[in-house]
């Protein structure tokens, strides 16, 4: 009567354990959510968001054909309107009435963007095409970025306990880390460039536990490949998390030194036909290896020697 209950125990474990821990991983994601703009993260945006607004603007809304610059009207204007009131309700006032006169601008002088990666620009431009012409939108990009690659990460990982739970203790120490880099001067909030490399950890998360894999199908590696473009993107906002596709190479390089993972099963033909030939070769050696004649037991080693 023990047995039984203990496997009906199990399959029920098997069942709701992997439920449980993607509960709580949306829990944990919807907690970092909630304390950034419980810490002002979206309302009170960082000076390279800030930046990214006006030629994001100039491409949207007025169709600037140089990608990366600020029409000088649009510039000139922006940074007026803003000179006291640097908040969400600020810049949202000031975009609003440049908005208004879109038509009205026939300058089409430009001014470069500063030094910093790119990327940021095009953020704020998904920001503002998909949710509208309002700053704080490009925090909730942001997390709707961040949320794909989770979810890329869930539906490879269904049912690996131990990776769902690694993903919510990633998710519990992003946000232990938020009030750290609201009060950091050089920071403020997660979309500053400093912190975008955290914004593709997850999806290098991903792609680690996907070159030890057994079996791979064609939804893992469709959810691979997006997640590596995702590394791709964060890499264009912010240069320095190259060491992200770095990391990921070079655990396919031991994934394939070691014959493990998806790996194993594309090898190439020469490599297939060594493998062969290595194997025949232990089979030979069976035969007549002492070590191996010795190995058996005393009755099969005399009836070999009769």
């Amino acid at each position: 009567m023990v047995a039984p209950d203990l496997k009906s125990a199990r399959r029920m474990m098997r069942a709701w354990l992997p439920g449980v821990c993607i509960l709580l991983a949306a829990m944990a994601f919807w907690l970092n959510i909630v304390d950034a703009r419980r810490l002002k993260m979206d309302t009170e945006p960082p000076v390279w968001v800030v930046d990214a607004v006006p030629p994001a603007l100039s491409k949207l809304a007025f169709h600037h054909i140089r990608n990366y610059t600020s029409l000088t009207v649009v510039y000139d204007r922006f940074y007026a309107g803003i000179k006291e009131d640097r908040t969400a309700v600020g810049i949202d006032r000031t975009v609003a009435s440049l908005v208004k006169e879109a038509p009205a601008i026939s300058d089409r002088s430009d001014r470069l963007l500063g030094n910093d990666d790119k990327g940021i620009v095009d953020l704020t431009m998904f920001a503002f095409r998909l949710m509208g012409y309002k700053v704080e939108n490009v925090l909730y990009m942001y997390y709707a970025v961040f949320g794909v690659s989770a979810l890329l990460f869930v539906v490879s990982y269904i049912r690996n306990v131990a990776a769902l739970l690694w993903l919510v203790a990633f998710f519990l120490m992003c946000d232990a880390l938020l009030p750290m880099i609201k009060f950091n001067g050089q920071l403020g909030a997660v979309t500053s460039l400093r912190c975008m490399p955290i914004l593709g950890m997850v999806a290098c998360m991903h792609c680690l536990l996907y070159q030890w894999k057994i079996k791979v199908n064609v939804c893992s590696m469709i959810c691979a490949v997006a997640q590596v473009a995702i590394i791709v993107f964060v890499i264009y906002i912010r240069s320095a998390a190259f060491w992200e596709l770095l990391v990921v190479g070079f655990a396919g390089v031991a994934a394939a030194m070691l014959r493990k993972g998806p790996i194993a099963d594309v090898r190439v033909p020469a490599l297939r036909g060594l493998a062969m030939r290595e194997s025949e070769q232990r089979s030979r050696c069976r035969g007549w290896c002492p070590g191996w004649t010795l190995s058996r037991s005393s009755g099969a080693a005399e009836k070999e020697i009769s």
